[in-house]
This record gives structure tokens, C-alpha cells and sequence, in this order.
């Protein structure tokens, strides 16, 4: 199958991904981009194989939490490497066994650690996704009116989520698939509930 899950079915139902795409989710920052991709992957564990490149530090309950869900392998905390040893990595581990999903948190790292501009490594990251027909989902800040960081994500990417805060006018609004309403729960890594915003139509699940 071609499809990858998010592990939410009523946002799989909505978002369709597919092996290929180039998935962002923005927010600003401690709003729970981390904690929505970490439930992402928890949850999509028994459909498809992940990897999962942490970027940024993270809690050493989250790291155990992580490694539990990919039986300590695919997951890679406090990467520091650039991209192209990002790209050396994933070679190697989907020889081993082919993987449908890459999960990134998050992007503005990745840029600072390789030495090249942030339009030039969308690119690459869409390219790397088609041609190993794995999805890649990755984490990017926006600022106050929900505007992306890497703006170039607008041009580049396939699917674009939005994490939003309640009762939140979003100015990007109108370039995104999916506006999601979150309440997270840091400490369990995970969310409690998530509320979709589609076509003008609220879907609650969990």
C-alpha cells in the first residue's frame, strides 16, 4: 500500500499521505509540534516502519518513551549530524528493511547543522522522499500569525498541517490542508485529544 498513517483516523481520512510526500507541521513555538509528531508515531507503529530523526534535545522520559516504540532502533536522538549524513543514514536502514516514514523534529536545526540554504534542502528532501517512495514528515516553526518559517514549504511541499491555538485567527490559513486544534500533555509526550478544522467543518477524535 501507498498510503501512510498518521495514527489519527479521522485525520488520515482527511489528509490522505501518501509514500512520497513531503509533509510540514508548523506552529509557534510550545504550542506541541513535538508531542503531536511523538503521537504520530506511537500510533502509527503497527501500520507501517518509521524512523524518526530527533533533532532537538529531549527529556530522557521522552528518549525512553521513543525507544520503546521503535524497539531502540530508527530512532535517533539529539542528531547532530548534516544532511548529507542524514541521507547516509537512511540508506543504510532502509536496506535493512524498507521504511515508509520519516518523521523529522525539527527543521531549523537540520538547516543551522548543514551548510546550505533552506529552499535548496526542501528540495532535496523532496526529491530524497520520491525517489525512495517514502513519505517525509517534517517540524517547522511559524511565527505569530501562523506563518511558516520556511516559507518555501508552500512551493515545495504536498501536505501542510497547521497546530493551532483555540480561538485563533490564522493568516496562512488559506495555504494549508489541515488546521488542528491541540490539547497536549507534555509529560506523557502524547495528546489527550486533537480537533480537526476542515473545510469549515470540526471533527473531534481521539
Amino acid at each position: 500500500m501507498d498510503i501512510v498513517y498518521t495514527g489519527f483516523k479521522r485525520l488520515d481520512e482527511v489528509l490522505k499521505i501518501n509514500k512520497g510526500d513531503l509533509v510540514v507541521i508548523g506552529g509557534r513555538p510550545a504550542i506541541g509540534k513535538t508531542c503531536f509528531l511523538c503521537s504520530m508515531i506511537e500510533r502509527s507503529k503497527d501500520h507501517q516502519t518509521n524512523m524518526f530523526f530527533a533533532m532537538q534535545t529531549y527529556t530522557h522520559k521522552a528518549v525512553e518513551k521513543l525507544s520503546a516504540v521503535f524497539n531502540n532502533r530508527r530512532v535517533i536522538c539529539n542528531y547532530a549530524g548534516d544532511f548529507y549524513d542524514f541521507v547516509k543514514k537512511i540508506a543504510v536502514y532502509n536496506k535493512e528493511k524498507p521504511i515508509d516514514a520519516i518523521f523529522i523534529d525539527n527543521f531549523d536545526i537540520l538547516i543551522s547543522l548543514s551548510n546550505t540554504s533552506r529552499e535548496k534542502i526542501i528540495v532535496m528532501l523532496k526529491d530524497l522522499a520520491a525517489s525512495l517512495k517514502v513519505a517525509i514528515i517534517v517540524v517547522d516553526e511559524s511565527d505569530r500569525n501562523y506563518r511558516l518559517k520556511s516559507k518555501e514549504f508552500l512551493k515545495y511541499a504536498d501536505k501542510i498541517l497547521l497546530l493551532n491555538a483555540f480561538n485563533n485567527d490564522c493568516t496562512d490559513l488559506e495555504n494549508v490542508d489541515v488546521s488542528i486544534f491541540v490539547e497536549k500533555d507534555l509529560d506523557a509526550c502524547s495528546y489527550n485529544e486533537v480537533i480537526v478544522k476542515f473545510n469549515k467543518k470540526t471533527l473531534t477524535f481521539r
